[in-house]
């Protein structure tokens, strides 16, 4: 609908109305297209939306007043107004690639969407003004130095929405974009007495190769819109874990206090998971950065965890 050129707007706030006689209850992330102060005419956005509802499933409502019986008006400041979503997605160099083709797969192939491949090499010669979102998948970035980070920041501050994924969020806030710190790795205990043929158990025993944890959602904040339920399965590989930030609304999903749910992870990094922070996000001048600190796209099977960082790229901008 953004594409074919509609104003769209997004609920923050709860809202019913009564249509055809039954009241219909609207959640937070709920999509209102106004008729009026549109390119096109009333047939046209009829005809669309009515091609979208039938394609898609979606449900659609028509209303005939913006004063809502109960909760925010339509005409309330508590809709934002949405921006066209123009990704740039950095590829190649010290990017992983696989996390890369993850993130590409979801929005090319899965949503439609396009994205804006670049090679991370190519940083200084783009011009990042033409875009209003920018993922960093997995990677070290260590071919960026101080002149390339810094377009990057000023980009930020300026009011751009800065996706920064796994250990693309360490790069970042090496860099001083945000505040975010990380937990140390577990190591291997120095003092047992292993035989030699146990060495590999050693060395993998506090490794997470791939385990299922449950987490805890705000699915009043723009990063959880559309989830109905305050927890969520989430997939995880890799040791890294982010210290909370201490920063109030700044991180929506969290692991619970007892997050195992499946797989193998020792005692110690179960320690080091519970209630950390999984996505966070931190103003930037105008701007903002949001960090996911978890797979959202695992090998495209993993589906529950897309719409997070679909959300990142729709409502990011949206968050205050």
């Amino acid at each position: 609908m953004q594409k074919a050129g509609l104003k769209t707007k997004v609920a923050t706030e709860k809202f019913s109305f009564t249509v055809n006689g039954n009241k219909e209850d609207f959640t937070f992330g709920t999509i209102q297209i106004p008729v009026n102060d549109q390119d096109l005419s009333e047939n046209e956005i009829f005809d669309l939306v009515s091609s979208v509802s039938k394609n898609t499933g979606i449900d659609f409502y028509g209303l005939s007043t913006g004063l809502s019986p109960q909760g925010i008006d339509l005409g309330s400041n508590y809709f934002a107004v949405l921006d066209k979503p123009e990704i740039l997605l950095f590829v190649g160099g010290s990017s992983r690639s696989p996390d890369a083709g993850e993130i590409w797969h979801l929005f090319d192939q899965r949503y439609k969407i396009p994205v804006t491949l670049a090679d991370t090499e190519d940083l200084s010669s783009i011009n990042l003004s033409e875009y209003n979102t920018i993922i960093l998948p997995g990677g070290s970035y260590s071919e960026w130095g101080k002149q390339e980070t810094d377009n990057l920041k000023r980009w930020v501050q300026q009011g751009g929405t800065l996706i920064a994924c796994k250990s693309a969020a360490a790069w970042a806030a090496k860099n001083d974009f945000g505040k975010t710190k990380f937990k140390k790795d577990i190591q291997p205990d120095s003092t047992l007495n292993v035989s030699y043929d146990s060495r590999e158990k050693d060395r993998n025993i506090n490794v997470i190769s791939g385990a299922i944890f449950n987490t805890n959602l705000d699915i009043s904040h723009p990063l959880c819109y559309g989830y109905t339920e305050n927890t969520l399965p989430v997939f995880k590989t890799g040791n890294q874990v982010a210290e909370p930030l201490g920063i109030k609304y700044a991180e929506p999903v969290k692991f619970t206090a007892e997050p195992f749910l499946s797989g193998f992870v020792s005692d110690k990094n179960m320690d080091q998971i519970k209630n950390a922070p999984v996505v966070s996000v931190q103003n930037i001048d105008r701007g903002k950065i949001i960090c996911y600190h978890e797979n959202m796209t695992f090998r495209g099977i993993w589906l529950g965890t897309n719409k997070l960082l679909a959300n990142g790229v729709f409502f990011g901008s949206v968050i205050q």
